[in-house]
């Protein structure tokens, strides 16, 4: 994707897992629900985080309010509003929704006088989030 070329750091992409094999996910098209493996198979490195700032009640209503955003368009101007979205906005979004905003730990960053979030800022957010599974700790035999 040409957004891809304007997104700081290593990681490009982010979808949140909403069970039964399902992600939500926010791409050039828009908001879509897309199957896990499938959006597995098109990525190089995946990796899978959970939330310590969440309990699972918090979770499943994370997964339905970003599952609610299915339809919408991709936000290719940044903007922090809700009527479009990009990955990392739509996921931060619902975490910040299922909490109440002043609760939820995960915050938005102003990067040139807009607030956003970037891919990498889950990942750079060790003390938030627990890496579950990395496909780069899969050894293959030969």
């Amino acid at each position: 994707e040409g957004s891809n070329l304007i997104i700081p750091g290593y990681w490009k992409h982010v979808a949140m897992y909403i069970g039964e094999g399902m992600v939500v996910e926010a791409v050039g098209t828009g908001v879509r629900k897309s199957d896990l493996i499938t959006f597995m198979l098109h990525r190089d490195h995946v990796k899978c985080l959970r939330p310590k700032f969440m309990d699972s009640a918090m979770m499943v209503a994370a997964s339905t309010i970003a599952l609610s955003q299915v339809g919408k368009p991709y936000d290719y101007e940044l903007k922090s509003d809700i009527k479009a979205f990009y990955c990392a906005e739509l996921v931060q979004w619902a975490y910040s929704e299922a909490m109440s905003p002043k609760e939820c730990p995960f915050k938005m960053y102003d990067r040139m006088g807009e607030l956003t979030i970037a891919p990498e800022d889950f990942d750079k957010a060790e003390d938030k989030f627990s890496n579950e599974w990395d496909s780069n700790d899969i050894v293959l035999e030969h």
